[in-house]
C-alpha cells in the first residue's frame, strides 16, 4: 500500500529491503527515510475493522 499524507509518501510492506533496495536503484531523490514495524494494536485494529488488510 502507498499513499500521501502531510507532504510524506508511506509504503506499507513486507519486504522493506526490497522497496528501499528500488528506491535507491531508481534514484529518485528519497531523503529522510524511516522504516517501522507495525504495532500490535495497529494490527488488531485492522484486523477487526472489517478491511482485508492487515500490516
Amino acid at each position: 500500500m502507498i499513499y500521501r499524507k502531510n507532504n510524506r509518501v508511506y509504503v506499507q510492506s513486507n519486504n522493506t529491503d526490497r522497496v528501499l533496495e528500488l528506491i535507491f536503484q531508481e534514484k529518485i531523490g528519497a531523503r529522510d527515510i524511516q522504516i517501522e514495524r507495525g504495532k500490535l494494536e495497529e494490527a488488531f485494529e485492522q484486523l477487526t475493522s472489517g478491511t482485508k488488510e492487515a500490516i
